[in-house]
């Protein structure tokens, strides 16, 4: 349930992409828009951003499917189905991308550390952690 909270909170931050940032590019973009409505658009951008990208997607919705990740890794540590390195791939995979945050933080909170790379490898190290279960999973049908 939680990875699905999670999945549904990543989309919904996303679909600002979709439903608000083309409504005002249009604004901005128009010859007629008045002066202040232009000038009110990247303040409204960055607090759409900020909401929908930064708190819905980026940190509630990780933040989610970290917990997801590591719950999974637990079962995993204790089934007979998957070799615990599986486990332990999927609890560092976590450990990094919870490191990823701190680039969140950042964008409200001046001079916090940042960890460039975090957000990087964690979702490399998740795609990766994702194969290797899905192969386990297909090897486990086929027996």
């Amino acid at each position: 349930t939680i990875g699905v909270i999670g999945f549904f909170v990543q989309v919904i931050g996303l679909l600002r992409w979709v439903f608000v940032i083309p409504v005002l590019a249009r604004l901005f973009a128009d010859p007629t828009t008045d002066s202040v409505t232009k000038a009110a658009i990247p303040a409204v951008f960055i607090a759409v951003h900020q909401y929908g990208g930064v708190i819905l997607g980026e940190h509630l919705g990780q933040f989610l499917i970290i917990i997801w990740m590591s719950i999974i890794s637990g079962i995993i540590f204790n089934s007979k189905i998957f070799s615990k390195w599986v486990a332990w791939l999927g609890w560092f995979a976590s450990a990094i991308y919870l490191l990823a945050q701190t680039e969140l933080f950042a964008t409200a909170i001046p001079n916090f550390p940042v960890i460039d790379w975090a957000g990087l490898v964690g979702s490399l190290l998740w795609i990766l952690w994702m194969i290797v279960l899905g192969v386990y999973l297909v090897k486990y049908k086929e027996q």
